[in-house]
Order: structure tokens, then sequence, then C-alpha cells
């Protein structure tokens, strides 16, 4: 019988998910992030122009590539 996950296990992020918002915010230093990675909500904010919504990191990179921001300098590629 397997046990239910604990509460502290449940509320952790994904490994990578740090690792990920470090490299958007380095690639985008012009762009708010707000992550919540555990409930699948990744958020860029820019001004008032400028709210992309994803549900991952890399949903999230590929988006704010789509709206034609360009990044501020390559980082190692995903």
């Amino acid at each position: 019988m397997t046990s239910a996950p604990t509460w502290f296990e449940v509320q952790q992020r994904p490994p990578d998910a740090a690792t990920m918002l470090a490299r958007l915010r380095a690639e985008f230093p012009h762009v708010g992030f707000v992550v919540d990675a555990a409930a699948g909500i990744w958020l860029a904010v820019r001004d008032k122009g400028l709210f992309v919504r994803a549900t991952s990191g890399h949903e999230l990179h590929e988006r704010l590539h789509a709206v034609t921001l360009t990044p501020h300098r390559e980082v190692t590629r995903w």
C-alpha cells in the first residue's frame, strides 16, 4: 500500500522551475515574471502592454518569442 504524499511533498516546485525562471529572467530582463510552478501558472508582465500566461516555462518562453520580443541576449538553448 502506498501512502499519500505529505503536504511538503505536494507543495514543492518541480526541480527545473527555478532554473527555467533564471533563464527567462536572463533572456528577458525587461519582463517581470510570476510563477507558481506547482499549480502550472507562469506569467510574464511588462508595463501595461504585455501580459502572457502559460502552463510551463517552456511554453512561456515560446510565447514571449511569438509576441516578437527580442531577447536581451541568447542563453543556453533549452
